[in-house]
C-alpha cells in the first residue's frame, strides 16, 4: 500500500458531494453514523432536511440542504422550523 492509499484510507467515508443527491446510507454516515430510526425521527422533528421524492419508490436528500444542515444545525432548523 503508496502512501496515498494509506492516506485515502484513512479518511472516513463521511463526506458528501457539494451538489446533487444522496441516498440513505449515505446519509447516515455523513450525520455521525446514526441509525435509520434515528434518521427518519429527525426528519419527522424537523432536525434534519427531509428528502425528495426521486421516483414513486426512491427518496433523496439534497446534498446542497446537507451541507448547510451540518454547517449549522440549529441555524438550519431555526431557518425551516414551521415549513
Amino acid at each position: 500500500m503508496s502512501d496515498t492509499d494509506t492516506a485515502q484510507a484513512a479518511i472516513p467515508d463521511t463526506q458528501l458531494p457539494a451538489t446533487g443527491f444522496s441516498r440513505q446510507p449515505a446519509v447516515r454516515k455523513f450525520a455521525g453514523g446514526v441509525a435509520s430510526s434515528t434518521l427518519w425521527l429527525w426528519v419527522r422533528q424537523g432536525k434534519i432536511p427531509a428528502p425528495v421524492k426521486i421516483s414513486p419508490r426512491v427518496a433523496a436528500w439534497r446534498n446542497e440542504e446537507l451541507h448547510a444542515w451540518a454547517t449549522d444545525p440549529l441555524a438550519w432548523q431555526a431557518q425551516h422550523k414551521g415549513l
